[in-house]
């Protein structure tokens, strides 16, 4: 490990002078890194970079090893973060031969619309995927569109996550729709992508149609005390969710009262985060009022917000 990073420069070196002149080389190569990294569980970086270095230009060599690699890959988790945008294309591609990777994690890996919308071709028909980490990329509603197209057709993923990307409010309609026919997603984080009131109100309505999702987060979004009222009617009517995060938005005592409302019609969510909003006493006050009047207990967190300590006791009192 002590001089891998100069093995490494090495390698992808190599790879590109071999595949000038003798490919099946090049392709004995590729799979003795897939045994390597079958073997660690990391390095997918490395031969992510050897296979980028078949490209040529009016070849499509690069591509068949991708696929290469991909069939040979045994990972269930196939983790790598802050890849560049060329890297993550490569990855994208591996996966559309690959059978046993249950977990995709690709955080930070600036993945665009154009890239997203190769994936999500892929999860129509991948029979084994089930989580799905895209957090801190450059996806916006057009690549939101395409993932809900593809939660659409998919039977197997459960996990999505999207946070600290930019689907808008646009992106979440989307997203939206495809709740309404997806029958295994049971966790989607939204969190920071300015979906603010419209696009709640557009998840809320989804809400109401779907019948697996169980965590909602939608912390960082600009959300106020229309997208929580909005909330507050989805819950009233949707009979799966247990974690639902609203916190660090905008959404003061009208919202609160919205959503108090909302709770008492709700037997499923227990944990509700509302942290870092602008709720006050009144707001406070009726949200405890909510919770006494509930059959089954739901925790509510409202640290960070304009109450005093004689309501917040109030509340705690309510939850016992």
């Amino acid at each position: 490990h002590r001089y891998f990073n100069e093995f490494r420069q090495v390698l992808i070196f190599t790879t590109g002078l071999l595949v000038q002149k003798c490919e099946t080389v090049v392709k004995a190569l590729i799979a003795g890194v897939a045994t390597q990294v079958n073997l660690e569980g990391s390095r997918l970086d490395v031969a992510l970079a050897c296979i980028n270095e078949c490209k040529r230009e009016e070849n499509t060599f690069h591509t068949e090893m991708a696929h290469f690699f991909g069939s040979h890959l045994q990972l269930q988790t196939a983790h790598c973060d802050r890849l560049n945008k060329e890297l993550a294309a490569v990855y994208i591609e591996t996966m559309k031969t690959n059978s046993t990777v249950t977990r995709l994690l690709l955080p930070n890996c600036d993945i665009d619309d154009a890239s997203v919308a190769a994936l999500a071709k892929g999860l129509k028909e991948d029979s084994t995927l089930t989580e799905l980490d895209l957090s801190y990329n450059a996806i916006c509603e057009i690549g939101a569109d395409a993932l809900a197209n593809g939660l659409k057709e998919n039977s197997t993923l459960t996990g999505l996550d999207l946070s600290y990307n930019a689907i808008g409010e646009d992106g979440a309609d989307a997203l939206a729709k495809g709740l309404k026919e997806n029958s295994t997603l049971t966790s989607l984080n939204l969190s920071n992508n300015a979906i603010r009131n419209v696009g709640a109100d557009a998840l809320a309505k989804g809400l109401k149609e779907n019948s697996t999702l169980k965590s909602l987060d939608l912390s960082y979004n600009e959300i106020g005390n229309v997208g929580a009222d909005a909330m507050a009617k989805g819950l009233k009517e949707n009979s799966t969710l247990t974690s639902l995060n609203l916190s660090h938005n905008e959404i003061g005592n009208v919202g609160a009262d919205a959503l108090a409302k909302g709770l008492k019609e709700n037997s499923m969510l227990t944990l509700l985060e509302l942290s870092n909003n602008v709720i006050g006493n009144v707001g406070a006050d009726a949200l405890a009022k909510g919770l006494k009047d509930k059959s089954t207990q739901t925790k509510v967190r409202l640290y960070g917000n304009l109450i005093d300590e004689v309501i917040a006791a109030a509340i705690e009192d309510a939850l016992k």
